[in-house]
């Protein structure tokens, strides 16, 4: 089954929820149950085959790209999309930070999202 969830990853900014990938598979294998469909998302997400955006309302979004890239998350209708941002920022980003931190810790990963709403939606 877990192959059969990830061909859903296969076109570019492919970032659909645990009720859309569901649904897809469901239509695969009706006999599906949603628990033993959850079960199988999670282990691809501990394995970091999948990896896991979340939205302002909470929901898991999944995707398999493993590059450096950020996300915009629609705050209207859910709707996510990669950036990509030149090196240059990054590093700014993360040197900033590391300032603000250092006196308890240190940056080793960058993880952020950007939200508002998608040009669709205005």
């Amino acid at each position: 089954m877990k192959n059969q969830i990830l061909k859903y990853f296969r076109l570019p900014e492919t970032h659909p929820t645990a009720d859309e990938l569901f649904e897809k598979v469901k239509n695969e294998t009706p006999d599906l149950s949603k628990q033993a469909f959850l079960d199988q998302l999670a282990d691809l997400e501990k394995q970091e085959r999948l990896k896991v955006v979340i939205d302002s309302d909470n929901q898991k979004h999944y995707h398999t790209r493993t590059d450096r890239h950020f996300h915009f998350i629609c705050t209207v209708c859910g709707k996510v999309k990669d950036i990509t941002l030149d090196d240059g920022a990054v590093a700014m980003i993360a040197d900033h930070v590391n300032q603000k931190v250092k006196s308890f810790g240190r940056v080793s990963t960058i993880n952020m999202s950007f939200e508002g709403p998608c040009h669709e939606c205005e």
